[in-house]
């Protein structure tokens, strides 16, 4: 039976972007949802600025007529990040269950160049189980199993 180093790390760290993305997708279109309406975002930004007495009401609509492009964007980032790493966490499950000595190559470098996404972004969890992954599946060699005398059936024998 062959069997390759790194498969179920991939699994894990692949499932663990999954859900880390699954977040921060609902994260973004939750700020997407409340901003869709900017006149009811800048009265409660305004609101939960009141308690500062160095700031004004005029002054607090402003700056919250003024932070949200920011909150846009962010809220945009949010998304199309999650979408792009709900695309690699989903073809790198894939490709952790169908990870083959002929294939390993391309998908261990696969695993690596992700993790160095994921870390970019902050993921460490995600980063720390697909680069060891990654490397596992590149390092690993194939393997023959030996039978036992005890497991090898005598062609002779009727069943």
């Amino acid at each position: 039976m062959n069997s390759i180093k790194g498969k179920g790390l991939a699994l894990g760290g692949s499932i663990t972007s999954v859900v880390f993305t699954v977040f921060g997708l609902l994260t973004g279109l939750i700020l997407k949802s409340v901003l869709m309406e900017p006149e009811i975002f800048k009265e409660a930004f305004a609101e939960g600025m009141a308690d500062d007495p160095n700031i004004s009401g005029g002054e607090a609509y402003q700056i919250a007529s003024d932070m949200l492009p920011i909150f846009k964007t962010m809220s945009d980032l949010f998304i199309n990040v999650g979408i792009i790493f709900l695309v690699l966490g989903i073809v790198g499950i894939v490709l952790s269950r169908i990870v083959k000595f002929n294939n390993k190559k391309g998908i261990g470098i696969f695993f690596i160049i992700v993790s160095v996404f994921h870390i970019i972004f902050g993921r460490f969890l995600v980063f720390i189980l697909l680069l060891i992954a990654g490397i596992q599946i590149l390092s690993s060699k194939e393997e023959e199993v030996v039978a036992r005398e005890s497991e090898v059936f005598d062609e002779t024998e009727v069943y």
